[in-house]
């Protein structure tokens, strides 16, 4: 009898340390992945310019130098110089006068070429319209962000990227690091985008690590506000500005 109760009690204990076991290691495994989720988290957010000195945002511009368009030449065909002889008859009603006839050859007259400038005519250069997008660094005019419309142009610049900065510290999905389980260092999304004539905002391209990285992206930008548009020569042209959002990982 003794014997069973003895048995009955080792059962029960054995029970009792598998279930202490099984929660030990539930417990051990959760700590485990509590920390390996802390560590995959955005620390840092770095929108930087190279315009700026560090700041706790800084705003990155990278600058895209565009090849300045050749000149085409006009080409003018020569007129061929006179060759015949001009007669120039005088007539009169008076019949007591005599009809003359003059008579000019062509080493008399006077010969102007087509590419041989006139005398007395002014050139005048006529602006040709901009087709082509604009690099933020060398419009004359920059876009104006909301809140950016004192100053002169250099201070309306850094006013822009200030406020690209705050925009994307605000909008930036800081949690996309522990959903796709990034590796640790930097990344690098880089964004270039179209501020058009109207002052909207158009997405070109953008270049990521990960595809959510770049749609992240463009959806932080596509959130900006509407902006005075650039102007070149005082007309409204399409403006091109190339935005990195750098992260740390964790």
């Amino acid at each position: 009898m003794n014997t069973k109760k003895h048995t009955n009690k080792l059962q029960k204990s054995s029970g009792l340390f598998l279930q202490l076991g099984l929660v030990l290691t539930l417990f051990t495994v959760y700590t485990m992945f509590e920390h390996e989720t802390e560590k995959r988290t955005i620390n840092e957010l770095i929108v930087k310019s190279e315009y700026q000195k560090p700041d706790i945002y800084q705003i990155s511009e990278e600058i895209q130098i565009e090849q300045e368009q050749k000149q085409q030449q006009e080409t003018h065909e020569e007129l061929p110089e006179p060759t015949e002889v001009v007669d120039i008859f005088t007539t009169t009603d008076d019949p007591t006068v005599p009809e003359t006839q003059t008579q000019i050859s062509s080493s008399d007259a006077e010969v102007v070429h087509a590419n041989e400038p006139l005398a007395g005519l002014v050139d005048v250069e006529v602006d040709k319209p901009f087709d082509e997008d604009v690099p933020f660094t060398k419009i004359e005019d920059v876009p104006v962000f909301p809140g950016c419309e004192k100053g002169n142009n250099e201070q309306k610049k850094n006013c822009f990227r200030k406020k690209m900065a705050k925009h994307i510290s605000k909008k930036f999905n800081g949690n996309l690091a522990q959903q796709l389980g990034l590796s640790e260092g930097k990344k690098v999304i880089h964004v270039q985008f179209i501020i058009t004539k109207n002052g909207e905002i158009q997405i070109d391209k953008v270049r990521a690590p990960h595809p959510r990285l770049e749609k992240e992206g463009a959806r932080v930008i596509n959130t900006l506000p509407k902006m005075t548009p650039g102007k070149q020569r005082g007309n409204p042209v399409n403006v091109k500005y190339i935005q990195p959002i750098t992260f740390k990982i964790e």
